[in-house]
């Protein structure tokens, strides 16, 4: 053989005893997990509330919005010294139909809010609470006439001697005194009421919104 011949050598045969090991397969036996399911009886919490401040809930439910949308309440409400007081004085004036007519729709007016604006305060019983009661004047004359003790005694001699001595209430010293101390206490109530009335004009809506969450925190 030359050293130009060149020699293939045999190809290498497969192992016939190989034996090729089976694919992976998934065990028959492996149960695959259901998909995690929500609960039945799972409930969902409520979603978070916000909870507002009693200031807040009065603005919300205001249920009176108006100037004069106010609650409905007797005529008795709205009778006061400052009322009568007022109108006596513009009837009696000199002054003409045109002006007491002008007077007189101011001092209703004034007075509507301040009889609001009175309640109101009666209602908190802040101080000053007795100016702004109805008629304290009246009141206030009623108990000073019961402790004031106005008898006349008559003396007189006795049958058998000695002195007799009698006494008798003076009703109209009672009454002069009630009316007195009357006028003096609603005189003074009435200076100090008129600037009150007044500035109740332009803050009635403030003072009902400020009765209402006054009322509406009490309940609770």
């Amino acid at each position: 053989m030359s050293e130009n011949e060149y020699v293939q050598p045999p190809r290498r045969e497969k192992q016939e005893n190989y034996v090729q090991p089976p694919h992976r397969r998934r065990s028959e036996d492996y149960v695959q997990p259901p998909h995690r399911r929500r609960n039945e009886d799972y409930v969902q919490p409520p979603s978070q509330q916000t909870y507002t401040t009693s200031q807040d809930y009065s603005e919300a439910t205001e249920p009176y919005q108006g100037y004069f949308d106010t609650p409905r309440v007797g005529i008795t409400f709205y009778l006061n010294g400052y009322l009568f007081i007022m109108l006596a004085l513009i009837f009696t004036s000199e002054d003409t139909l045109f002006v007491k007519g002008i007077l007189t729709a101011y001092t209703l007016w004034s007075n509507y809010t301040y009889s609001w604006y009175a309640d109101y305060r009666r209602f908190i019983n802040g101080m000053f609470t007795w100016l702004f009661l109805p008629f304290q004047g009246v009141k206030a004359a009623s108990a000073s006439s019961s402790l004031v003790n106005f008898q006349k005694a008559h003396v007189s001699n006795g049958f058998l001697g000695g002195y007799n001595v009698t006494t008798t209430t003076d009703f109209s010293k009672h009454i002069l005194f009630f009316v007195i101390v009357t006028i003096v206490v609603e005189a003074i109530k009435f200076l100090i009421t008129i600037p009150i009335a007044f500035i109740t004009i332009f803050t009635h809506r403030s003072t009902i919104k400020k009765y209402t969450l006054a009322a509406s925190n009490s309940q609770f």
